[in-house]
């Protein structure tokens, strides 16, 4: 099986935040059993054991299709979105080391650690794909 790189998507259209974070993958799967509601598979290699099962209700095919308009929605580059957290970081650390206002230093830096934080975290995101045995 072929997986795309994980993605994590904010919001309801992904418009606010929309990334991959990783490589894509690919993995051996077996079928221990398949019919039309069910589906038995455990990883080649790993031997971890899936269960997935058909939505047989209305409501349930409606919910299982509303990822389909954010994965449609292209992501946006690791590089955009570092500069984006970069500026915030700078302007962060702008307005704590700068500004003389005692709220603008706090908020100042509560956002510059955070987009320093998060820059971190998909700088060097596998995406939780283990590297390795």
């Amino acid at each position: 099986v072929l997986f795309d790189p994980p993605r994590i998507i904010l919001g309801k259209t992904g418009k606010l935040f929309n990334i991959n974070v990783g490589p894509t993958t690919s993995v051996l799967l077996d079928t221990l059993y398949c019919d039309e509601y069910l589906r038995i598979g455990m990883g080649g290699t790993s031997g971890t054991r899936f269960v997935f099962k058909r939505c047989l209700e209305a409501k349930d095919e409606d919910e299982a299709k509303e990822f389909i308009p954010l994965l449609n929605r292209r992501p946006t580059s690791k590089r955009k979105a570092l500069s984006v957290l970069g500026t915030l970081f700078t302007t962060g650390l702008y307005a704590s080391i700068i500004r003389r206002n005692a709220l603008l230093r706090i908020t100042g830096g509560i956002l510059g650690l955070l987009s320093f934080l998060l820059g971190s975290l998909i700088a060097t995101s596998t995406g939780g794909i283990e590297q390795g045995d």
